[in-house]
């Protein structure tokens, strides 16, 4: 089984998180590394019975990207399920400053409103994230399909956004973010960019 992310910003994450968990639960160390040619962090875990657990858990075998679901016994307990929609926002999702144009050609304007993003290739998995968050009084935008064949989910209310964040606590790293836009002043020279991250998956 191999758990791939961003290695700037999950291979801590991987160190300081997983790897005990796994050890604690399993005794079994895993392997973490770094692909320096795609700057990935790669968690290599090649034990049986860790893979038949997440099996007779609800994983499925094989590439799941396009079909991959929670797990009935995450989705039905509460406590779970968030923490389950917190570790996909942590890999899968983003927190961006608002923009808009005004007209055709207008530059865009950026104000200090923040926009929670989910976006994943399985429609299915986004229903269910969106199930959680409306179950936790967090009201969503609703699912849309971009052009590259992956489906996205928004949060645009401010207040929701601000539940949201008090919710499901996403990790230091997208606090900061939120709170670097909505603790500033209209920024008149153009976006933050939103560093690049590479979508975290897991095969076996």
């Amino acid at each position: 089984m191999l758990i791939t992310g961003n290695w700037k910003n999950d291979s801590e994450y991987y160190r300081s998180f997983l790897h005990p968990i796994i050890m604690k639960n399993f005794g079994y160390s895993g392997r973490l590394y770094h692909r320096k040619d795609d700057n990935t962090a790669r968690f290599w875990i090649n034990n049986k019975d860790i893979i038949q657990y997440f099996v007779d858990n609800g994983l499925p075998v094989g590439p799941k990207a396009a079909t991959i679901k929670i797990p009935h016994k995450i989705m039905i307990n509460k406590r779970l399920s968030i923490s389950c929609v917190h570790g996909i926002f942590n890999t899968d999702g983003c927190v961006y400053r608002r923009y808009s144009k005004q007209y055709k050609n207008h530059s865009k304007s950026y104000t200090n409103y923040a926009v929670v993003e989910f976006k994943v290739k399985s429609k299915a998995l986004l229903i269910q994230i969106k199930y959680i968050l409306e179950s936790n009084e967090i009201k969503t935008n609703s699912i849309i399909k971009n052009k590259i064949d992956a489906y996205v989910l928004r949060i645009t209310s401010q207040q929701e956004v601000s539940r949201f964040m008090k919710i499901i606590k996403p990790r230091k790293y997208h606090l900061e973010r939120y709170k670097s836009i909505t603790n500033k002043e209209i920024l008149k020279s153009g976006p933050v960019a939103q560093p690049g991250r590479a979508p975290a998956s897991i095969s076996s």
